[in-house]
């Protein structure tokens, strides 16, 4: 596990960024954005977190064609919730949209990588 700042977290969306991952070159690299609350500049909670996957090129480059991707399925969902239906109609586009992105797209932490987590946030008094 490694801790990254936000600055290169949101460079992996930036296509002229030249960071990559080779550590994870083929396979997937996973992310764990988390949000903290402060008190005093030192965190004190976890708000909430956002596990996400990236597909990894062979040269270590994230793959942003499938940020794209979900991207794309999100907004499908959102827009079927929007959309005028019959009565009885039942539209399950946001449904199964949902379950493919937290399939394709989203990783749950287990408990040791919790753990770990937390001992990087929080230092020892986690």
């Amino acid at each position: 596990m490694k801790r990254i700042s936000l600055k290169q977290y949101e460079a992996l969306y930036d296509d002229e960024s030249p960071q990559g991952y080779p550590e994870h070159a083929g396979g997937y690299a996973c992310f764990m954005l988390v949000y903290l609350d402060f008190e005093d500049r030192r965190p004190v909670g976890v708000r909430g977190m956002e596990c996400e996957r990236f597909k990894v090129f062979s040269d270590g480059r994230i793959d942003k064609s499938e940020r794209r991707r979900r991207t794309d399925l999100a907004m499908q969902s959102y827009e079927s919730v929007l959309r005028p239906r019959e009565p009885g109609f039942i539209d399950g586009t946001n449904r199964f949209n949902r379950r493919r992105i937290e399939h394709e797209f989203k990783w749950r932490p287990s408990k040791v990588q919790l753990a770990e987590v937390g001992r990087l946030i929080f230092g020892s008094r986690g």
